[in-house]
Formats: C-alpha cells, sequence, structure tokens
C-alpha cells in the first residue's frame, strides 16, 4: 500500500499514515485483527526498526512511558539533532520538541519542561542553569547558591583571588 498503491515518500508516509489509510484501501481487517489496529506495528512489520513510533502525526498519549520518553529523548539528542553539547544547550526548548514529534511526550511526562527530558535520559550530566529557560519558580536560596559554587568551581575553575578580582555581574550573564 505505501511504496506501490500510494507511492508515499517518507516525509508523507510519516505525516499521513493512519488507520484511515488502511480502512480507505481495504486493509481495515488486516490492521484490526493482525495488528490490533495499530498503524505504527503495521509499519514497524514491514519495514522492521526504519521508524519509531513518535515520528508519525498520531501516537497515543498511552504510549508515553517514563520508559518510553527515555527513548525518544535520547532518538532526539543522538540520531535526529546531533547537536554539540554548546548548541543542545543554546538550542533546546519544547519547540524542539515539538518539531519532532515529541509534543505528547515532553507535554504528558516532564509537564513541558525540556530539562526534566534531558535530566531523565542523562540522570544528572547536566544543570537546569545550562539551558536557555529555567522556571523563575526553580530559583531560592539553595539553587542559587549551587548554581553560584558551580559557575565558580567547575566552569571557570576560579580561586579565591580571581573570584575578588573577577568576578562580575557580566560573568553570571554570559
Amino acid at each position: 500500500i505505501i511504496d506501490e498503491v500510494l507511492k508515499l515518500s517518507e516525509e508523507e508516509l510519516l505525516k499521513k499514515l493512519c488507520k484511515k489509510t488502511f480502512y480507505d484501501n481495504g486493509l481495515k481487517g488486516m490492521l484490526t485483527n493482525v495488528f490490533d489496529s495499530s498503524p505504527y506495528a503495521a509499519i514497524n512489520n514491514a519495514y522492521p526498526d526504519k521508524y519509531k513510533p513518535w515520528q508519525f502525526a498520531n501516537v497515543p498519549n498511552s504510549y508515553w512511558t517514563k520508559e518510553s520518553a527515555i527513548k525518544a529523548t535520547k532518538w532526539l539528542i543522538e540520531e535526529k539533532l546531533k547537536w554539540s553539547e554548546e548548541e543542545l544547550f543554546k538550542g533546546l526548548s519544547i519547540k524542539i520538541f515539538r518539531k519532532y514529534g515529541l509534543s505528547g511526550m515532553i507535554n504528558n511526562v516532564y509537564n513541558n519542561s525540556p530539562y526534566s527530558a534531558i535530566n531523565s535520559a542523562y540522570p544528572d550530566k547536566y544543570k537546569p542553569w545550562q539551558f536557555p529557560n529555567v522556571p523563575l519558580s526553580y530559583w531560592n536560596n539553595e539553587t542559587a547558591a549551587e548554581a553560584t559554587k558551580w559557575l565558580i568551581e567547575e566552569k571557570l575553575k576560579w580561586s579565591e583571588e580571581d573570584v575578588v578580582k573577577k568576578l562580575s555581574q557580566k560573568i553570571f550573564y554570559d
């Protein structure tokens, strides 16, 4: 149906494939009886491991668990974006997750928090303040102290003398 009847490109396949596609082409019984009405299961059977469920326009919200969300986040970062850490820190946003079909995941599993998704996939590898958006509710005396210590000790690797001589508001902004 994909290659010979509809002649869908990969992009069209990912955007348009749904149950109706199978039903309209006389394959309702096959989809229902063999693949439990799952277009993804049918595609995965025909093209094993070529596509991920979240690449298609419709992924049921029930699909998203912490485990599937971790796989999808790693796929996004490692296979799709292939960003350096610097690019990741500058560009990661809800928009990126949505652009790659992960809006249901970021919403349902991570309450629209890109940092929560990253931290789940790569536990404690990154700090929230390394990314473009940190919720204002995140900041308190404890998190501010942690971020300041991280900046001075880990990022800048400054001595006490360096702190006295170089610390400025611009350092925090940068």
